[in-house]
């Protein structure tokens, strides 16, 4: 259920998640980095064009943040080497 759905029917503020960053980061699980400073938007299908960011929905609360520890971030790209672009196939 979304915190909106929840103030709907409860007529309350909904519960704050039991996982956010502090939490992931101290658990010690992996926080991946794709480093692609070259990289643009690509424009929204209209399937997807209404879709809204998550922080509209839920704000852009960045409280509380915990550092991840070193070796905790994983990096997926080569900085500062471009990455692959996405290509069309069969799916």
């Amino acid at each position: 259920m979304t915190p909106p759905a929840w103030r709907h029917i409860t007529g309350e503020e909904a519960p704050p998640s039991p996982v956010d960053r502090a939490a992931y980061t101290k658990a010690g699980l992996p926080w991946f980095d794709y480093y692609d400073d070259s990289a643009a938007d690509l424009a929204p299908t209209d399937t997807l064009s209404g879709v809204k960011p998550v922080g509209e929905w839920l704000g852009d609360d960045h409280t509380p943040w915990a550092e991840p520890a070193p070796g905790q971030v994983k990096p997926l790209g080569s900085a500062p080497r471009p990455g692959k672009p996405v290509q069309d196939g069969d799916w």
